[in-house]
């Protein structure tokens, strides 16, 4: 039954196409999501995420983020990959100051490069070099 959850990510990364989004921006897609999956031992640490491909006024390949259901739940954490003026983005986004942060962003209501979901909210963030998701993460 544990595996079963790793089968259904997989599977909504095919239909997001995201191997052919991480291909145009440089991301190995192979060790950087499916091998990080597999090796991860627990239960799906992003229940209560959702995960989306936006197209972005400003970022031209677009943007993956794996965002929170509810962000008002300050204790979720936001993530984000993109390409921006030839650097590769892994974004770590929470409502609370973190440890390592590059800034804040917070979006208003007619944003309509980010989800819905975490307009009108203080996040505090920081651009990962590791670009495997935060919560996959055995070492």
């Amino acid at each position: 039954m544990a595996e079963n959850w790793k089968s259904h990510q997989i599977n909504l990364w095919e239909e997001l196409k995201i191997s052919d989004f991480f291909e145009k921006i440089g991301v190995d897609y192979q060790k950087e999501f499916l091998d990080s999956i597999r090796q991860f031992p627990g239960e799906d640490p992003y229940v209560k995420h959702k995960w989306q491909w936006l197209a972005n006024s400003v970022v031209k390949e677009g943007v993956l983020h794996l965002h929170p259901i509810n962000a008002k739940n300050d204790e979720l954490i936001w993530e984000e990959w993109f390409l921006y003026e030839g650097v590769l983005r892994h974004h770590v986004l929470s409502q609370k100051p973190l440890g390592m942060r590059d800034g804040t962003w917070s979006g208003d209501a007619t944003d309509v490069d980010h989800p819905k979901e975490v307009l009108e909210i203080k996040w505090h963030y920081f651009n990962d070099k590791d670009l495997r998701p935060l919560g996959y993460r055995v070492n």
